[in-house]
């Protein structure tokens, strides 16, 4: 049970907000999330620098395709784990909301 009214004056008549009620009000901002579109080509562009940025060879050689946030990597790397790795990266490019894998894996020679 909080101390004060969610609303209090101070000494100067100064209208306050308790601690409890801001608490409440931050909980609210924190469930929103907030989207920001990016143009296809702008993404598709960032996409492949950040994969190319990557130290895999294989991965210059995938094509990225955007259509409206969503993310298709095509291409063939050389193992699972590069393929995974090559996912996993653009998931952390901002304004990805979607990611198809049409990502093959070579198989050993």
């Amino acid at each position: 049970m909080p101390l004060l009214p969610s609303n209090f004056s101070t000494r100067s008549g100064v209208k306050r907000s308790s601690p409890d009620a801001l608490q409440s009000r931050a909980r609210g901002l924190n469930a929103k999330q907030i989207r920001i579109d990016y143009p296809d080509d702008d993404l598709r562009l960032r996409v492949s620098r950040f994969l190319s940025s990557r130290h895999f060879t294989t991965f210059m050689n995938l094509e990225v395709q955007v259509r409206h946030g969503e993310v298709t990597i095509s291409g063939e790397v050389d193992s699972f784990y590069e393929k995974q790795i090559a996912m996993t990266s653009c998931q952390h490019v901002a304004g990805v909301l979607a990611l198809v894998d049409h990502i093959k894996v070579r198989k050993p020679k």
